[in-house]
């Protein structure tokens, strides 16, 4: 008896690890390969929803090709064939690399960004994605008396999911650099070939006697109705698209802090540990019934003048129930073990669902970003207080309400290009969203309908910016343009969720003046004024106001990455308009764009692409403070905006210019009130040059003070966002 136990034991401990293992794997993979396309994309949302979007695709295919190997393959050929197919991924494919040919910006981002992944990690992330279904399939052709429910497997994966996906950031990125990282996971791929040789020859050793593994033995089990596999989709659906919903509304409305998405995503595989373990938490009784009056809190409590620390607790707080909620459902609704690949298939499909509406379907629909309110109102529409009542109140005809939800989205997408008004589209598709649920639900509870209205129609109003002159979304930000009266004057002002693109004045005296970080009373008019200068370069466009100090024999040029940007500043600012054939824009990454131009050729480089929650790493390294030096002439300067609310830019630059003998100076500019009062910003600006001579009068201006070293110097391989967040 002690001998069966001990051999049952070890099976499940073997089988539990090497499931832990690939989900690690998986989830350590996906901002290694975000941290390799950096250099190509920037460091924008958008970038991370499509890495989702084609994370959550493979996951989906690896998913299929478990179903079928499952279903089509005896127990022997399944280890056989996926072992095989694990090889051919190795040689094909390892080390990690993406390629940068199909990394560009013009066009279709998404698209190129989409292939690049195929081509270069999409086999072997594919065979890590069928891991954990396999895995839990093979265990449940053994004769552990566990093999009847091997979906506590499942919270083995989502461990493994979470450690890794909390160790890069903190423990993986700071100790080794990419390539080693690279080589590192390639190393683990191999491990993961020996431990699933290990797992199939003990599976196929305790097989039960009726484990064929074939279609056969799965017709034994009940049928699966197509109304319980749209149901699992729902469930699924609905946390994947909140958990990319509250990531962009925390880090673009209320809090641009790097590393921020993080934490969604954690709570998002804690949920699926919680419900899928041996404890089965579930979020059921009182809080069950009052979560759709939680979420009207929250939001409440989120536009208020609370502290921002609390606005982000409440809303992880919300978005952790809400996905504790519905992958409760999942787990309590999970069929018998014959129909496991399967079940995991249409979970994986209301997934892949919620990255594509968020990622590509969201984008095209709403001209700002509206899919977070739109999935919580789904959220609490579907809230159901008693699970055991769905059967009974889902109709047969469930499809119809379905359509009507794209049916309402397309109206408003007609609307918003035939411009009749903000309200009308915003009030039918409140009213078809809510018609299909009404379709769909013999309801009674209306209150859950009531609440999906307010937060639509309440919260849509909250996120219309008074005075708005155009709302606009691309690839790789959503931007709003206003118009505001203040202190009897009217501004211009240009804007990422809180973080500012520029400002300009409507009146005249002002129209010409450069605002906002660059009024020439703070550093940027010290450096102008001091250094001379006759072609100046400037990374990152904005609203365009530096072209305000292209004085005649001057040239200008501006490196922007995202098309939209210069449509912005040439349609409602008059910087460009007023510079003239002085001013260029270049489309392209910065640093790509530096690399093509001639050695020497710009007397000042001013380099102003740096958001709050989007980190370029690549444009801070060693190796681009080279290209920078190389670009300048030989008593030319390098200018950095380093003013930031979440990191010390100050200190990495200051580390990187020691680390290549230069000097540095900062200063910190506290405008006076009236300057305050006509939108001029507090702004911190480092000037990098070969010695203190070039630095020309500054070098002796009490204002400008030596740079604070903070010791990190990043190279292209190595970069460490934890280490310079301004705790």
């Amino acid at each position: 008896m002690i001998k069966v136990l001990s051999r049952h034991r070890v099976m499940l401990a073997i089988t539990a690890l090497t499931v832990f293992v690939s989900a690690s794997l998986l989830f350590v993979v996906q901002p290694m390969v975000g941290k390799m396309i950096l250099p190509h994309l920037g460091g924008s949302s958008s970038v991370w929803t499509t890495c989702m979007l084609f994370f959550q695709t493979v996951l989906l295919l690896g998913y299929i090709y478990a179903h079928g190997v499952a279903q089509s393959m005896r127990l022997e050929r399944q280890v056989v064939v996926h072992l095989g197919i694990m090889l051919v991924a190795a040689v094909a494919s390892l080390p990690l690399a993406v390629p940068e040919a199909w990394l560009q910006v013009e066009g279709s981002p998404a698209g190129w960004l989409l292939v690049a992944l195929t081509i270069g990690i999409g086999l072997p992330l594919f065979v890590v994605s069928s891991s954990a279904p396999l895995f839990q399939h093979w265990f449940s052709k053994t004769d552990h008396p566990d093999a009847d429910d091997p979906y506590h497997l499942y919270a083995a994966s989502n461990v493994g999911s979470m450690i890794a996906l909390l160790a890069y950031p903190f423990v993986i990125e700071p100790s080794v650099g990419l390539s080693f990282q690279s080589i590192g996971w390639s190393v683990g791929f191999v491990s993961l070939i020996a431990m699933t040789g290990a797992t199939g020859a003990l599976v196929l050793r305790r097989k039960s006697v009726d484990a064929s593994g074939t279609a056969e033995t799965a017709k034994q089990a009940e049928p699966l109705e197509w109304k319980r596999r749209g149901l699992w989709v729902l469930w699924a659906f609905i946390p994947s698209s909140l958990m990319l919903g509250v990531t962009q509304f925390l880090t673009t409305d209320i809090a641009s802090v790097p590393l921020l998405w993080v934490l969604p995503l954690a709570l998002y595989l804690l949920s699926f540990i919680l419900v899928f373990s041996r404890w089965e938490i579930r979020v059921g009784g009182p809080m069950r019934t009052a979560l759709p009056l939680v979420i009207l809190f929250v939001l409440d409590f989120s536009v208020s003048d609370a502290s921002m620390g609390l606005i982000v607790v409440a809303q992880l707080v919300l978005f952790g129930l809400l996905a504790t909620h519905y992958h409760g459902e999942l787990a309590e609704d999970r069929p018998v073990a014959e129909h496991l690949t399967e079940y995991f298939i249409w979970m994986s499909v209301g997934g892949a669902a919620g990255g594509l509406f968020n990622s590509l379907v969201a984008p095209a629909v709403f001209d700002r970003p509206m899919e977070y309110m739109v999935v919580l109102a789904l959220a609490a529409g579907f809230m159901h207080p008693n699970r055991e009542r769905i059967e009974d109140e889902l109709l047969p005809s469930w499809p119809v309400p379905v359509l009507l939800v794209p049916v309402g989205l397309l109206f408003l997408w007609l609307i918003h290009y035939l411009s009749l008004g903000y309200w009308v589209p915003m009030a039918v598709s409140v009213v078809t969203v809510l018609a299909g649920l009404a379709i769909g639900l013999r309801w009674p509870r209306w209150e859950n309908v009531a609440v999906a209205a307010v937060i639509l129609l309440g919260m849509t109003s909250l996120q219309h910016t008074p005075g708005v002159v155009e709302y606009e979304r691309s690839f790789f930000a959503s931007y709003t343009v206003f118009a505001r009266e203040e202190h009897g004057r009217t501004f211009v002002k240009f804007s990422h969720g809180t973080t500012s693109h520029g400002v300009q004045s409507r009146e005249t005296e002002l129209e010409e003046t450069p605002l906002a970080y660059h009024h020439p009373s703070g550093p940027v008019g010290d450096v102008v004024d001091a250094i001379p200068h006759e072609k100046v370069g400037v990374l990152g466009l904005g609203a365009g106001a530096m072209a305000a100090y292209a004085e005649p024999g001057t040239d200008f040029t501006f490196y922007e990455i995202d098309p939209r940007v210069e449509a912005i500043a040439r349609e409602h600012f008059s910087y460009l308009d007023q510079c003239g054939k002085r001013c260029t824009v270049e489309i392209g990454d910065g640093r790509k764009l530096l690399e093509r131009t001639p050695p020497d050729t710009y007397d000042i480089l001013f380099l102003d692409a740096y958001n709050s929650d989007s980190v370029p790493t690549h444009l801070m390294t060693r190796e681009a403070m080279e290209l920078y030096l190389s670009r300048v002439d030989e008593d030319g300067v390098l200018v950095f905006n380093v003013s930031n609310r979440y990191l010390d830019i100050e200190g990495l630059v200051g580390a990187l210019a020691e680390d290549k003998g230069l000097v540095a100076r900062t200063r910190f500019h506290y405008p006076r009130r009236n300057l305050r009062n006509k939108n001029v910003y507090t702004s911190v600006y480092t000037v990098v040059a070969r010695d203190e001579e070039d630095l020309r009068n500054l070098a002796e201006n009490p204002g400008w003070k030596p740079t604070k070293n903070n010791g990190v110097v990043w190279t292209d391989s190595y970069s460490d966002v934890v280490s310079i967040l301004d705790w």
